[in-house]
């Protein structure tokens, strides 16, 4: 018992740790600006993309720029998306909307399986959106440390279903889904 209660103080440890070097991290780079990541220092990269026809692209674009300390804000509204969001091999990413009934990011017409899909990140935090319609997982983590999941929703509609139709709607198999990960938060 005493050895559990010391792992659980110590795992309470190093996520604080992360909080506060994520804390750092976000605190440069202004609002709207971009700036790089000068070596030496910790510089915040912002991308903010806003609902639209050209949602996806714009999305796909901020994701595939996410370089360290880069925060990839999505702007109120439903945003339609085609494919996947992915973000991968980097550290210190936050991914936020304005708030879960405020951005909606729904993947109905999506050709891919996940929503949100991180991999091999080292310092995560997803916040403040939905995640909806997706064909599969709706926000998977894999391979990553420090990950923080919090005010965010992920849903299934039942889209295109009618009386005739109930059981119409194929949900994916998780719809939060840190695998292969360590030091994760979900909250609220």
């Amino acid at each position: 018992m005493l050895r559990h209660a010391l792992i659980q103080k110590l795992s309470y440890g190093l996520i604080m740790g992360l909080a506060v070097a994520l804390t750092a991290c976000g605190s440069g780079g202004g609002a709207g600006g971009a700036g790089g990541n000068n070596s030496g220092s910790l510089t915040t990269k912002n991308l903010r993309i806003e609902a639209g026809p050209n949602a996806t692209q714009d999305a796909l674009s901020a994701f595939y720029q996410a370089a360290p300390c880069t925060v990839i804000e999505f702007g109120e509204g439903t945003f339609n998306l085609e494919t996947t969001l992915i973000v991968v091999d980097t550290e210190c990413v936050t991914i936020k909307g304005q708030g879960r009934d405020k951005t909606i990011l729904n993947f109905a017409g999506s050709d891919s399986r996940e929503g949100i899909l991180a991999s091999h990140v080292k310092g995560i935090i997803i916040e403040h959106l939905t995640v909806l319609n997706t064909p599969g997982d709706a926000i998977k983590v894999s391979d990553s440390t420090f990950v923080t999941i919090r005010h965010a929703k992920a849903e299934w509609t039942g889209l295109g279903c009618t009386p005739n139709k109930p059981n119409c709607a194929t949900n994916g198999a998780y719809a939060i889904y840190p695998v292969l990960s360590q030091h994760v938060l979900v909250d609220d």
